[in-house]
């Protein structure tokens, strides 16, 4: 049975969060990249602003970015059973304030992400990949 997460396990989640939206390419131009960061961390949840400043994401995307979802849920987000994995993509996918562009950006977002930390070495499941197997994003 997996750890209850800690207001800690969370913090670590947005830092590690932060830390991915910087490793996108420079190849893009700049106002490209920041519109991609700014929609990623939306998508996931993540409190990141261009300035920099903090602002509050737990009703972004109905509340339902991973981020947000796993703390409401009691959930670490950085090794999240399949079970809570199946349920939030059951969440967002049945969201009817959620359109499919949304969501389908929302689970990119989160399986991205779970592949950077399993690539560093920060989780060991790459859970993301559980999205494709459960089903389409409607």
């Amino acid at each position: 049975m997996p750890t209850r997460p800690t207001a800690r396990t969370h913090q670590i989640a947005q830092q590690l969060v932060g830390e991915w939206l910087q490793t996108f390419p420079d190849h893009d131009r700049t106002a490209r990249k920041q519109h991609v960061i700014t929609s990623y961390s939306a998508a996931i949840g993540y409190p990141f602003t261009p300035t920099g400043a903090a602002r509050d994401v737990s009703s972004l995307k109905g509340g339902l970015t991973w981020l947000n979802w796993c703390q409401v849920h009691d959930v670490d987000p950085l090794h999240a059973p399949r079970a809570d994995v199946e349920t939030w993509w059951n969440d967002i996918n049945t969201a009817t304030s959620l359109g499919t562009s949304t969501r389908l950006l929302m689970v990119r977002a989160m399986s991205s992400w779970n592949l950077w930390t399993v690539r560093e070495k920060h989780a060991n499941v790459a859970y993301g990949a559980w999205v494709d197997q459960i089903g389409t994003v409607k």
